[in-house]
């Protein structure tokens, strides 16, 4: 439960980290378009105007908030081969993708602001890895769309096969594949556990397949 907001002016002990995690909580629920300083002052309990001791605008949030997300994925040390380092990054977006899709999905396609960001060096650190195995400009860019696009629809999908119904999703694609209407699409969806398509890393091999070590 929300707190009752305070007087015009009140802080209640508010830092730019208090913020932005605030921010990143209400963009999980509300996208980035419906992002604003009143929602975050609500979400905090406070007043819109004590906001800006923190942030200019709506649009600084946002960059922080995208960027907050995705600077935990580099926090830690990479691989110094090309190959595996882009393996790493695109396993570490999956992993956070799976906890929060609803940030993943705000914050693909979003171009910051300003330069410098965790996002633009994020893009920048898989596309030179892409380049030092061999991959041409044009190829980069395009593996790099599949790999966020696998990413993306991956984590996605795993929210949705979580979400409660009457029947489970094994008895519901059983139906299909014993009528045999989609057979093909039903045992995609099913991925048994041990399959090796059901790996998500088995996936990016596939897509980085041609690349050099």
């Amino acid at each position: 439960m929300r707190n009752t907001p305070r007087g015009r002016g009140t802080s209640a002990g508010l830092s730019r980290e208090s913020v932005i995690a605030a921010g990143g909580r209400v963009a999980e629920r509300e996208g980035f378009a419906g992002l604003s300083l009143r929602l975050v002052a609500y979400e905090l309990g406070v007043t819109p105007a004590s906001l800006y001791n923190h942030v200019a605008n709506k649009e600084e949030l946002v960059d922080a908030v995208a960027d907050s997300f995705i600077r935990e994925l580099l926090e830690s040390p990479l691989p110094t081969a090309p190959k595996e380092r882009i393996r790493e990054l695109v396993m570490r977006l999956h992993r956070a993708g799976l906890t929060h899709p609803g940030m993943l999905s705000n914050i693909i396609g979003h171009i910051p602001e300003q330069p410098g960001s965790a996002q633009m060096i994020y893009s920048e650190l898989i596309l030179s890895a892409l380049v030092e195995t061999g991959a041409s400009e044009q190829q980069a860019h395009l593996l790099y769309g599949i790999l966020v696009s696998l990413v993306v629809g991956t984590s996605v999908a795993a929210v949705n096969l979580r979400a409660p119904s009457r029947r489970s999703v094994d008895d519901r694609l059983g139906d299909y594949i014993a009528d045999s209407c989609i057979p093909l699409t039903s045992r995609y969806l099913k991925r048994p556990e041990g399959s090796q398509w059901s790996d998500f890393r088995a996936r990016v091999d596939f897509v980085l397949r041609d690349l050099t070590e």
